[in-house]
This record gives structure tokens, sequence and C-alpha cells, in this order.
């Protein structure tokens, strides 16, 4: 997985390259246009690359070989995913991203090195610009692909649905952080599927076989695996978020706990721990003033009561199912083998 991804991970980058340097002819209407590109292509080339490489793994699957198509779909999915984690950052408030400063917070520091009365303000305006405009990016790139008519239809098509998904889930995650309502798992499982897993995860692979020419029944099967593989990633997100060191993760942590997110570690600890525990969760979760030791004492309640060893749980055996389903799969041994190392990896990342 790691050869594949690694080789594959440079197309990605070249092709940003490329498209950014053109980028920059074409936006030269006032200082912005080359300020945002500057920003916006370090950040995205910093990242894993994960949904784009999946892009390029699920039409390498179907067709044994690359296609210039499937490495621009790839970018686009990069830069997509760019745009999500600018707005997300501004939600969440988070100043740090990929161990770098957020582009909100960037923007934030030069409306206070220009003596902005309202710097903050003026970091998250422009920040949701950046972010809108990197959508705007992807969307070029998807046009200008050199596919028969009735694939490119289906693929913007279903990009654009999947990311209306992602829309109403993120304006779930955030009515969720906020409301005092009783939560279920479902619920939460149902944030996950359309919030994080299949974006990352389900998009990326139907994309790439779609472009590769396959039916409508294995694009189900590989939305699937994907939804799967989602839901394992962002529970071990969720645990990352929660214990995870900021110097492997380069995402500050106890975010979740400040926003109040509502993660399966949320409730299952929730439901675990005693009334004067549970007091003083309730004083932590959704506090903007959040200190070191009130996270300690979240990590220590999780480890008291063996909260992640009963996800884990969870998680194996979500992840035994999705083994099952990618060794049906009807493609070489060699790509079932990445996809196992993948699912094997979502369950262990430390970062």
């Amino acid at each position: 997985m790691k050869t594949f991804f690694s080789k594959k991970r440079q197309l990605i980058g070249k092709y940003l390259i490329q498209f950014f340097k053109k980028k920059v002819k074409k936006l030269k209407i006032n200082r912005w246009g080359q300020d945002v590109i500057q920003r916006f292509e370090h950040f995205a080339r910093q990242g894993k690359m994960i949904r784009g490489l999946l892009v390029i793994l699920s039409y390498s699957m179907y067709k044994n070989r690359l296609d210039h198509n499937a490495v621009a779909v790839a970018s686009a999915m990069e830069l997509l995913h760019s745009s999500f984690l600018i707005h997300d950052d501004i939600m969440d408030k988070d100043l740090l991203r990929r161990g770098l400063k957020t582009i909100f917070h960037q923007y934030s520091e030069l409306g206070k090195s220009e003596h902005f009365n309202q710097a903050y303000h003026f970091g998250e305006s422009m920040g949701i610009c950046a972010g809108d405009i990197g959508f705007f990016f992807s969307w070029e790139i998807l046009s200008n692909l050199k596919l028969k008519s009735n694939i490119k239809d289906t693929i913007l098509n279903y990009w654009a649905q999947e990311n209306q998904y992602v829309g109403l889930a993120q304006m779930q995650d955030v009515y969720l952080g906020l409301s005092h309502k009783k939560i279920e798992e479902k619920d939460i499982l149902d944030l996950y599927r359309y919030k994080t897993a299949r974006y990352t995860f389900s998009l990326p692979l139907a994309l790439g076989a779609l472009m590769a020419g396959q039916k409508k029944n294995t694009v189900t099967r590989l939305e699937k695996i994907g939804e799967n593989l989602g839901i394992i990633f962002q529970i071990q997100d969720d645990y990352l978020g929660l214990c995870g060191d900021v110097k492997i993760t380069g995402k500050p942590v106890g975010s979740d706990i400040k926003e109040k997110k509502k993660t399966l570690y949320y409730l299952t600890l929730m439901e675990k721990v005693n009334k004067t525990e549970k007091e003083k969760l309730e004083n932590i979760f959704g506090n903007p003033d959040i200190t070191i030791p009130m996270i300690g004492f979240v990590q220590k309640l999780i480890e008291k009561y063996k909260i992640d060893s009963f996800i884990f749980h969870k998680m194996k055996v979500l992840s035994q199912k999705t083994a099952i389903l990618i060794t049906s799969l009807n493609i070489a041994r060699k790509y079932k083998k990445i996809l196992i190392e993948l699912l094997e990896y979502s369950l262990a990342r430390k970062k």
C-alpha cells in the first residue's frame, strides 16, 4: 500500500503544481489571486491525499493502468477536501491543522499585522472565501475532463449529490454540538457516514470505478466498503482528537471536547460514568475556556472505563465485515491486499 500510494501521491502533487501555475496567470485581478493560490497550494499538498489516492487506486483496480483523467479527478478530490477543511477549521475555531496555522488563522494574523480592529473576523471571512474558491478549483478540473459525455455527466452528478450530503451532515454536526437533545448511536453513525465516510472513501472509490466503466452493482459494493472504511477512519480520528499526540497528528488535542462534538466516545462515556463524574463532564464538554487539566480528566475517565477498548471492539467487528466485502471484489489479488492494508491502517493510524 505504502509503495503504491507513495508513487501516485507524487503524480497528484505534480498535477497540482501545474494547475496552480496556470491559475496564477488567470487570477491577477487583485492581490488576493496569487495570495490564495500560494496558501491553498501549500495547504493542499501537505495532506495525506487519501481521497485522491483512492480515485487512482479504484481506477487501477479495473484498468490495471493509469489515465490522465484519473489523476485529474484525484487532484480535484484533494482540492475539495482542502476546502472542506478550511471551512471546518473556522467552525471549530481550530488554529492548527497539519502542524501548521490554519488558513483563516493565517489571515487573522495578517489582519493583526495591518492593525485591523476586527482581525479575527477578517480571518474568518477570508477563510470562507478561500474555501469557496477551492470548491470552484475542483469543479474547473472536472469540467475539463476528457471523457465520454455519459460518463462525465454521471461523475458530475455523483460529485454534486455526495457533496450536498457533506454540507447537510456538517449542519447536523454543528446542531448536535449545541443541542441538549438526547442522541443515540445511530445518529452518530449517520453523521460519520455522510460527513466523512462517503466523501472520504465511497466517493473516490466510486469515481475511479465509474471512469473505468464499471456497472452499478460494482459501484454500490465499493460504496459500502467505503462507508465502513470511513466510519472506522472517523472513529479513530475521534480517538486521536481526544488522546493523540499533537506532534504526530498536527491537530490540537481537546478540540472535540471544547466544541462538544457528539462522538461515540462522548456518548459511551456519558453512559458509563457515575453521577458526580457526569456533572463534571457536563461542565467540561462545550467549555470554550477548556484547560489541559480538563482534557486530562476526560482522558482518565476514558481509561478508567475502558472506553477505547469497548469502541475498538465495535471497529474490529466492522472491519471484519469490510474485509469479507473486499475479498468478494472481482479485482487482482494485489489490489485486494492494498485495500486490506488500508483497512488495517485506518484501525491503527496515529495521525
